[in-house]
């Protein structure tokens, strides 16, 4: 006889969610739910948050394998506060900063992905956040403009189009100074 197994079975992460959101104020209903209390109740367990972009994704990819899961047993969404934690990391795309350029692409495959999972506001905000990767800064050019400049942690700065720029591009935002004197900044 084989074991049965229920689509609205609790994980240990739906778990988390319900006993983090307990007794806020319309944590049964995902479309009632205020965000920025939501923000406070799940960035009261440090030890639960994910702390980069990588940790971000990752968790988001399981929640959507999950309600796959869910709906091929014929289940539902699971418990809203799951679903509140979903949306919650998924703000967090907008202000966890990359760490690298790769990490960066990373969010850029996975709004790909899932078109579907930010709206556009959000979208830019996720955007503007990883066009901030390691090593860039802006700063003045022919005192009008504004051209993107690369500047190393060692306080060296690289015109965008330059080699230096395209060393610490491929170098997790390390110039070639600092990479030759072996220091490790990425």
């Amino acid at each position: 006889m084989s074991p049965t197994v229920s689509a609205r079975a609790a994980t240990w992460c739906s778990v988390f969610c319900v006993r983090a959101l307990h007794r806020l104020k319309g944590a049964k209903s995902t479309m009632n739910q205020d965000s920025v209390q939501v923000a406070a109740r799940f960035k009261n367990h440090p030890e639960q948050l994910p702390g980069t972009l990588d940790a971000c994704l990752l968790e988001l990819r399981y929640w959507n394998h999950l309600y796959w899961l869910r709906q091929s047993l014929g289940g539902g969404d699971g418990p809203p506060e799951a679903t509140a934690r979903e949306w919650f990391v998924m703000e967090l795309l907008a202000e966890i900063p990359p760490r690298n350029y790769d990490e960066a692409i990373q969010v850029l495959d996975w709004i790909e992905e899932r078109g579907d999972a930010l709206n556009a506001e959000e979208e830019l905000a996720v955007f503007r956040n990883i066009l901030n990767h390691p090593g860039r800064a802006e700063g003045p050019m022919n005192g009008q403009e504004t051209a993107v400049e690369y500047q190393c942690g060692c306080g060296d700065i690289y015109p965008g189009n330059s080699f230096g720029a395209g060393y610490m591009a491929a170098n997790n935002g390390v110039c070639e100074n600092c990479s030759v004197a072996g220091v490790n900044r990425g």
